[in-house]
């Protein structure tokens, strides 16, 4: 699949399994190897996100999780229990136990934190210390999903 957010600029989204559980294309439940890669101008991948499941809100262009993620930038590995990616708006939010690798020729840094905002626009990342409800909200979300399949079957 692939989502445009400008004319010159896409995520495209790959996963194993797809499962569109009110046939509405309101909400998509993706599993097994799901891969998230902004393409920018001239096709460079800007970000990468993969992880083992997530939800894709397609109308909203949000793509959220509370499985364990990576988050690879030009210049960084960030990895963390739960993402949710805004297309619309710009930014990449590591949940909860995030950790980053930043590299250059010269230097290799790690940064630790509660949580850690990735600016799409800015390639800038930064540590956010309040804790929030983001990770429980969509954990209830999949197991709404999940249980709306197994009544359909």
């Amino acid at each position: 699949m692939k989502i445009f957010s400008t004319e010159t600029e896409s995520w495209n989204v790959r996963a194993s399994h797809a499962l569109d559980p009110d046939s509405l294309f309101k909400s998509i439940y993706l599993t097994k190897h799901v891969v998230f890669t902004k393409i920018g101008i001239d096709s460079i991948k800007e970000v990468i996100i993969t992880t083992t499941n997530a939800i894709l809100y397609p109308s909203d262009e949000i793509i959220e999780t509370d499985a364990f993620a990576t988050v690879i930038t030009s210049n960084s590995t960030t990895t963390g229990d739960g993402v949710i990616a805004d297309v619309k708006n710009g930014y990449v939010k590591i949940l909860s136990n995030a950790k980053r690798l930043s590299y250059t020729e010269e230097r290799l840094e790690q940064l630790e934190g509660d949580q850690m905002l990735y600016n799409i626009e800015k390639k800038t990342w930064s540590v956010i210390k309040k804790p929030n409800d983001d990770k429980m909200q969509i954990q209830n979300r999949v197991k709404t999903i999940l249980k709306t399949k197994k009544r359909v079957n």
